[in-house]
């Protein structure tokens, strides 16, 4: 349990020096942690602040190239897509990048971004199947490490089914929803 702080007041109002004197110190370094946590609270606040207008500034000048040369959209979408959506969203009314595509004449720059995307839908895709690959194969290794009789094989993969479903699973969580249905479905 905490022991209840003194004010300065009721710290003078003690007698015995020695007490005094260690409360007196405990007082200081009380304020002492006080005060750097209220510098370091200031310090973070004051450097998320600066990021922010960081971040807007750069939106805006994003923005004024975009305004200039409507060409720039591409470029500007390869970059940083999540910057481009924030553009569009604040500069231009919040139009869709379909729209804002549209709107390039540049063959050359929306045939790149096209190809972009499709590679980045291929590279998704195959990610997505490796990742699968990967989870069955950590199933198929616990079934078989587990030694399960024919019953508890179907609690089990009722459990995990149950555990899993609408769940995105993936190498990192596969582990975690293994051992939930295991404890589930075979609580002894």
């Amino acid at each position: 349990m905490e022991e209840k702080k003194l004010t300065l007041e009721e710290i003078q109002a003690i007698e015995d020096a020695q007490e005094k004197t260690a409360k007196l110190l405990e007082y200081a370094k009380s304020a002492e942690e006080a005060k750097k946590k209220h510098e370091s609270d200031t310090d973070a606040g004051v450097k998320k602040i600066l990021d922010e207008k960081k971040y807007l500034e750069l939106i805006s000048s994003e923005a004024k190239v975009l305004m200039k040369n409507k060409n720039y959209f591409p470029e500007l979408l390869a970059k940083d897509e999540g910057l481009a959506k924030k553009v569009l969203d604040e500069f231009f009314d919040g139009i869709s990048i379909e729209d804002a595509m549209a709107q390039v004449d540049d063959k050359e720059a929306k045939a790149k971004v096209e190809t972009k995307a499709k590679e980045k839908e291929v590279e998704d895709t195959v990610k997505a199947i490796l990742t699968k690959t990967k989870v069955e194969e950590k199933v198929t290794k616990f079934m078989s490490k587990a030694k399960l009789s024919d019953e508890d094989k179907t609690a089990f993969d009722k459990e995990f089914k149950d555990l899993t479903e609408g769940k995105k699973l993936d190498t990192e969580n596969i582990d975690k929803y293994l051992r939930l249905a295991f404890k589930e479905a075979l609580p002894e």
